[in-house]
């Protein structure tokens, strides 16, 4: 009898533990269900607020509006391009005065040009730029308060020439050991820009220092040139554009066909 009582001790014992353990782990269920769904709304709380900082900087940035970069021929030599740029502006604190500020790419320095105001909200600035540098520039309002945009790259192609597409050919003739090379250079530009080639000319450089200065072939859709050419010799081009401006170019043809 006692035995039996022991034993039914036991079971009732075991049967309580059990279901204290089940109670204590659907409490922490509970609080760890809790906690994840607290802490997912915290998660979903920043995320909100990140993109609500976000869509606040990107509206921010967009105080400076329809930016255009125009070169001024008359106003320019080959060496140094006047360039107007016009800009309109979202909103603007009366009696506040706008910056134009450009530098040289990587240079601490800002040149600050003084804006002319169009109306209540289209500013212009002229700046002056050496079409061999890239440079940023940022815009900025000083009232009782300074408002700036972001820093960004002035376009190149608005004081730069045209990039030049070149391209490189060879043949081989069965039987003989000489290979004949051809280099063609097109220009896709239209009457406006300023940079337009006229005369291209390839400068070989022998090992020996030797130079030798052919002119390019022009065709109706560019210029070419065919010419032997050992791995030895370098080949530069050197452009010729309208408006006296001269750019000396590397070719790679030495990376292309060396072995």
């Amino acid at each position: 009898m006692d035995k039996t009582k022991i034993i039914v001790g036991l079971l009732v014992g075991s049967l309580a533990f059990n279901i204290y353990n089940v109670v204590q782990m659907n409490s922490i269920n509970k609080q760890l269900t809790e906690h994840i769904s607290n802490t997912s709304n915290w998660v979903s709380s920043e995320i909100s607020s990140l993109y609500s900082d976000l869509y606040s900087w990107q509206q921010e940035d967009k105080w400076v509006k329809d930016i255009e970069f125009k070169p001024i021929r008359q106003s320019s030599d080959p060496n140094q391009i006047v360039v107007d740029v016009k800009w309109s502006i979202e909103e603007l604190e009366s009696g506040a005065d706008v910056f134009f500020l450009y530098r040289e790419n990587e240079q601490e320095n800002w040149e600050k040009v003084t804006a002319v105001p169009n109306d209540q909200f289209t500013q212009y600035a002229s700046i002056i730029l050496d079409p061999t540098k890239e440079y940023m520039y940022k815009i900025i309002a000083e009232g009782n308060y300074i408002k700036g945009s972001n820093t960004s790259f002035i376009p190149s192609d608005s004081y730069r020439p045209v990039s030049l597409s070149v391209g490189y050919s060879s043949t081989h003739t069965a039987g003989s050991s000489v290979i004949q090379y051809e280099i063609y250079v097109e220009q896709y530009v239209s009457e406006e820009d300023y940079y337009q080639a006229e005369e291209i000319f390839a400068i070989f450089t022998g090992k020996d220092g030797e130079i030798e200065k052919e002119p390019l072939n022009e065709r109706e859709t560019g210029w070419n040139l065919s010419f032997n050419w050992d791995q030895e010799t370098t080949v530069q081009l050197e452009v010729h554009y309208t408006n006296g401006y001269v750019e000396l170019m590397e070719t790679e043809i030495a990376e292309i066909y060396m072995d």
